[in-house]
């Protein structure tokens, strides 16, 4: 079960425009219900008392899981404290997983899902903005941890 908690992301791709939902869309980014941690947790263990085969919280756009940290923990914590074997994952543009690496493996989330949008900087230039590519790289190159 997929649920949106964390809507803050720390790039705008230029393609991507999370305002909008459409019956007929489904991709990353777009939901058609943003939720608290709390909501989030009451409505994963509605799910669960209905369909016991539930076995996996996910939690993936709108925004980046890793970089909206807080919510992403916050929500995991309270479903794991109801359904402690519940299979915990995420989706990420990975910028953030490194401040996380330790809560990660201490929560023991199964899965993390990269997003990967370019490998060639020309591509990259055409879905990020350039201020953007410039921040990150400066942040890369002196070593420090993304300001989350």
């Amino acid at each position: 079960m997929h649920v949106s908690v964390a809507p803050a992301c720390n790039i705008q791709c230029n393609y991507c425009n999370r305002k909008y939902d459409c019956s007929n869309e489904s991709r990353p980014g777009v939901v058609s219900e943003r939720l608290t941690p709390v909501e989030a947790a009451r409505k994963v263990i509605a799910v669960a008392n209905e369909v016991p085969q539930l076995s996996v919280l996910g939690i993936a756009g709108p925004g980046d899981s890793a970089y909206d940290w807080l919510k992403t923990k916050e929500t995991f914590r309270l479903v794991t404290a109801q359904i402690p074997d519940i299979k915990l994952c995420l989706s990420s543009n990975g910028l953030a997983l490194p401040d996380h690496l330790d809560e990660l493996v201490e929560m023991n989330v199964d899965h993390v899902t990269i997003t990967i949008n370019m490998i060639d900087p020309e591509v990259g230039a055409k879905i990020y903005p350039l201020d953007l590519l410039q921040s990150q790289a400066d942040l890369w190159c002196r070593g420090e941890p993304h300001p989350a």
